[in-house]
């Protein structure tokens, strides 16, 4: 199938259900995204298979934000900590970079799955990626093989920070469930 064709026949799907589908539908999607490896160079000549995976953390940052520079090295410790004991989740960078020279000598330093650079898939306006609701960077939104928004760096509509996503997929991974957070606005909400 035509390559162009293709995209738009997913972005149809991902705006039409962004977050619903069977759990392959999610894998397949993300997977036809993922074109490089963690060194920048074509891996795939045909999607990854995700099929396997349960947790996706999907992880936006960019070469020039020092925050996504502090965030992705406490991120690749626990990738490399944590992944070979649970094979049932995924990393994928999502890039905010413009440069493609910098965005490889980026991504060349990671040791998951990078979509592929693309100014039309790398950016939080994109249909299936923007659909999480992320707005600042780094973010992490971590969602089930069904779609489903199981953590993300924004909490009734504040930034709370990656490392909260981050702690919430130590606890999925290990067997304990998601802890209900709150933040100054939502007590306020409440009150």
């Amino acid at each position: 199938m035509d390559t162009k064709l293709r995209f738009l026949l997913l972005m149809a799907l991902a705006a039409a259900e962004p977050h619903a589908g069977a759990s392959e539908s999610i894998a397949e999607k993300i997977a036809s995204f993922v074109a490089v490896d963690a060194k920048g160079s074509e891996k795939y000549s045909n999607p990854p298979d995700f099929s396997k995976i349960d947790y996706f953390a999907l992880c936006f940052g960019a070469t020039w934000c020092g925050a996504c520079e502090n965030f992705e090295s406490r991120l690749k410790a626990f990738y490399r900590r944590t992944k070979p004991k649970y094979p049932n989740f995924e990393v994928i960078f999502v890039s905010h970079d413009f440069d493609e020279a910098r965005w490889k000598e980026h991504t060349k330093r990671m040791p998951w799955p990078v979509v592929r650079f693309d100014v039309e898939h790398h950016r939080h306006e994109h249909p299936f990626f923007g659909s999480f609701g992320r707005r600042a960077l780094p973010g992490l939104i971590l969602i089930s093989k069904n779609g489903e928004v199981l953590s993300s760096t924004y909490i009734d509509g504040d930034w709370v920070g990656p490392n909260v996503v981050l702690n919430d997929l130590k606890d999925v991974l290990e067997g304990r469930p998601i802890k209900k957070k709150e933040t100054f606005r939502s007590k306020f909400k409440r009150q």
